[in-house]
């Protein structure tokens, strides 16, 4: 699985990592359906640390189709939802 973190790059995981990267999105999904700022801001943290440190990171100099793109860590709920309703995310 590719993750591309908005300015931070992308990463490969796989194996148990992703089974927990994808518990990690679905309760970041939750966060953000429910409009819960604190949650959202948790989830996002622990995910994108997560990824960080134990996925293997595949550099900038060229992009790959990511499987899941994640908000920069420290964005807030407002700032991913416009960016998730603007023609410029869509692939």
């Amino acid at each position: 699985m590719i993750i591309r973190v908005a300015g931070g790059g992308q990463f490969e995981v796989d194996g148990a990592l992703e089974d927990r990267v994808l518990d990690l999105d679905l309760a970041l999904d939750s966060a953000q359906t429910s409009g819960n700022e604190e949650r959202f801001a948790s989830v996002l943290a622990e995910l994108v640390e997560l990824i960080e440190a134990e996925g293997e990171d595949l550099g900038r100099e060229k992009l790959v189709p990511a499987d899941l793109v994640l908000p920069r860590q420290g964005s807030s709920l407002q700032e991913w939802r416009i960016l998730l309703d603007s023609e410029a995310f869509e692939c």
